[in-house]
């Protein structure tokens, strides 16, 4: 079994400590939704079909990307794939809806720096190592 690499516990950690408090903090907004909604609508000019999407990413993204650091540390090849995909859409879907721009460009560095850790040789080679399985010979 590879050792893991240090770059891939490192992203692991900050997605489980971030996402966690992001999703502790969605919790908590819940019980003051309509006025969150409220304030991000004059700030934003954001519409209520919109409004419901960004309430929905408020708690998907919090779960699927605590779940994925969690998965990450545990070695699961697809949950840097899943990693992947997921961000890159809310990041594309971001850059277009959001006013602020420089926000979502810092966002996407560190998202490609976070990328290069999870798919670089040594990252790699813990990945599969840990879905290869071959029998002795």
């Amino acid at each position: 079994m590879e050792k893991k690499p240090a770059g891939v516990s490192v992203v692991s950690w900050v997605l489980i400590i971030y996402w966690g408090i992001s999703l502790i903090l969605a919790i908590l907004m819940a019980a003051n939704a309509h006025k969150i909604a409220q304030m991000q609508r004059e700030l934003y000019g954001f519409s209520n079909s919109l409004m419901q999407y960004v309430v929905v990413m408020n708690f998907l993204a919090p779960v699927v990307n605590l779940t994925l650091g969690i998965l990450m540390l545990k070695a699961v090849n697809w949950s840097r794939h899943v990693f992947l995909i997921f961000n890159a859409v809310i990041l594309i879907i971001a850059l277009i809806l959001m006013p602020q721009k420089i926000v979502t460009i810092i966002t996407m560095i560190i998202y490609l720096i976070f990328l290069y850790f999870l798919y670089n040789r040594s990252a790699s080679a813990f990945f599969t190592a840990k879905n290869s399985t071959s029998p002795a010979q």
